[in-house]
C-alpha cells in the first residue's frame, strides 16, 4: 500500500516510511513469525511483507497496526513490545539517530530531552501523529501520543510503550513507561519516570 504524494499530503493520514516496515519485516523473519503474519494479513499487507517498498516510500500506517494486531493475537502483547523494541534498535533508529544525537548533544543526555522533541525525532519516519510532553517532576512526566484523524487498534498503544521505552536506552537511563489512559480511541497518555 505505498502512498501517493496526494494521499501523503492529506490531513491526518497516518503514514510511516518503508524503513519502519522493513525493520519489522527483519524482526519477523528473525523470530520465525513471518509466514504466520503473512498468512493472517490482508492482501495489501501480505504483498508489502513479500515485496517491501523502498525505505523512503511512505506507506499507510494501518499496515503496521495490522502487524501489531496479528502478532498480539498469535504471540501476545509482550511479543509486540519485543518486536517493536528490536525493530527500533536494529533498523528504525538508523534514520533518526543523527537527529537524536544532535538533540542530546545540544540539550543534554536525559530522557525528557527526547520526550520533549518527539515531533522532531519522528518527522522523517512517521506522519499523522502529534506528541506532547508535560513534565510533572524532575524525573517524571506524561507523554501524549495522538493520532490526528485516525483511531488505531488498542495494540498500537502497546507498541508506543516499547517505542517510548527506547528513549530511555538512547539516553542511557533506566526508566518505566506506563499507559495511563486512551481518550477517544486516538490519544494515549503515558506516564514516564526514571
Amino acid at each position: 500500500m505505498p502512498i501517493s504524494t496526494a494521499e501523503m499530503r492529506s490531513p491526518g493520514a497516518s503514514l510511516a516510511k518503508g524503513t519502519v516496515l522493513r525493520g519489522y519485516l527483519a524482526q519477523l523473519r528473525r523470530r520465525g513469525w513471518l509466514d504466520a503474519v503473512i498468512g493472517a494479513a490482508s492482501q495489501e499487507t501480505a504483498e508489502l511483507l513479500r515485496e517491501p517498498p523502498m525505505a523512503t516510500t511512505w506507506i499507510d500506517g494501518a499496515v503496521l497496526e495490522e502487524i501489531y494486531s496479528i502478532v498480539a493475537e498469535r504471540f501476545g502483547a509482550d511479543a509486540v513490545r519485543s518486536l517493536v523494541r528490536d525493530a527500533i534498535a536494529a533498523s528504525v533508529s538508523v534514520p533518526v539517530m543523527p537527529i537524536v544525537r544532535g538533540i542530546l548533544r545540544v540539550f543534554g543526555v536525559r530522557p525528557d530531552v527526547i520526550f520533549e522533541r518527539l515531533d522532531l525525532v519522528f518527522r522523517t519516519s512517521l506522519s499523522g501523529l502529534t506528541f506532547r510532553y508535560s513534565k510533572d517532576g524532575p524525573r517524571s512526566g506524561v507523554v501524549e501520543v495522538a493520532y490526528v484523524a485516525h483511531r488505531p487498534p488498542a495494540i498500537a498503544f502497546v507498541a508506543w510503550e516499547a517505542t517510548l521505552a527506547y528513549g530511555f536506552e538512547l539516553s542511557a537511563t533506566t526508566g518505566v513507561v506506563r499507559l495511563d489512559e486512551v481518550e477517544g480511541g486516538r490519544i494515549a497518555r503515558f506516564s514516564v519516570s526514571w
